[in-house]
């Protein structure tokens, strides 16, 4: 988000961390459950969430090479995408089936799911502001969904 530092992640299931002020690798983020498929900085930085071929999230706090949750979140599929709300606090995953999750960022609780249609999600993206999401799906239709207050957050 500060355009300090890159994340990046492969088949080896690790992420790098590169500075772009130091033009290097400075740490890595390891223990994913298959490959990196997916990779998303909260608002401020301070959370990465990674989303894996074997359908794992994992939140990092990055800079401390910190884990904070790790939960198998889409079982027998892989994370296709992820977003995180404007203000921090929501994590959404998309697994390639019509389910989207919606996660507790700091707690990695999982706070509740939607099927907004029969279409399997593949992508998640958010509004810079509130908590409107668009959800791109397998069958070339954007799917907007404005989320209210949820139970725990």
């Amino acid at each position: 988000p500060d355009g300090e530092t890159l994340a990046f992640g492969g088949e080896q299931g690790v992420v790098a961390l590169w500075s772009n002020s130091e033009n290097k690798l400075t740490g890595a983020l390891t223990g994913h459950r298959g490959a990196i498929t997916c990779l998303k900085f909260g608002p401020s930085g301070y959370h990465l969430a990674v989303g894996t071929s074997q359908g794992e999230v994992k939140t990092w706090i990055p800079f401390r090479r910190l884990p904070v949750h790790s939960s198998v979140a889409h079982p027998g599929q892989g994370v296709t995408g992820m977003a995180i709300s404007s203000d921090g606090s929501l994590l959404l995953t998309a697994g390639g089936d019509p389910t989207l999750r919606i996660w507790d960022l700091a707690s990695g609780n999982h706070l509740q799911q939607f099927k907004p249609g029969s279409d399997n999600i593949l992508s998640v993206a958010t509004a810079p502001v509130g908590r409107v999401f668009a959800l791109g799906s397998n069958e070339h239709k954007i799917h907007l969904l404005a989320l209210p207050a949820l139970p725990g957050n």
